[in-house]
């Protein structure tokens, strides 16, 4: 089985067991790291944020469930933790959500001979979003979007 198709299944077992705990799958990853192995690595996010104990209580529950449906075919460690403050961006109601923020975005062909933009998400839609960046407005359609973050700057 493809990784694809791994962290296809793994969030279909695991999104009504974090829906429960009112708590929500923001991102999923499944790669072989150069010192730890195999690692599974689940960011998660609820209101207000998560702390240390709501991540041990996921993983906690999620353990379990991966281990009956046993997916991956050889030893793997679970991190269940927070997307920080520069979230990953990944459906299209991430983007509703966060209307007015800045965000950095990587598109996978060009955009009026751009492939970056950091700026504010002005509208979104079903199909695309629309960001002002450099004070100029880009629609973007989701299908185009390679990775997609919140961008916090932080003043000292």
């Amino acid at each position: 089985m493809k990784n694809e198709e791994i962290l296809e299944k793994i969030t279909e077992i695991i999104t009504p067991v974090l829906n429960e705990e009112a708590l929500e799958l923001v991102h999923i990853e499944l790669k072989r790291e150069p010192q730890g192995g195999l690692v599974l690595r689940l960011f998660i996010d609820r209101e207000g944020g998560v702390n240390l104990d709501v991540c041990c209580r996921a993983s906690k529950i999620i353990s379990p469930l991966l281990d009956i449906h046993n997916l991956i075919n050889e030893p793997y460690n679970l991190e269940v933790s927070s997307p920080g403050i520069e979230r990953p961006l990944t459906k299209p109601e991430d983007f509703r959500r966060f209307v007015g923020s800045k965000i950095f975005v990587k598109t996978a062909e060009p955009i009026n001979k751009r492939r970056q933009f950091t700026g504010t998400v002005k509208a979104s839609g079903n199909q695309a979003f629309i960001i002002d960046c450099d004070k100029n407005l880009y629609e973007i359609p989701y299908e185009l979007v390679l990775k997609a973050h919140l961008k916090v700057d932080i003043e000292f």
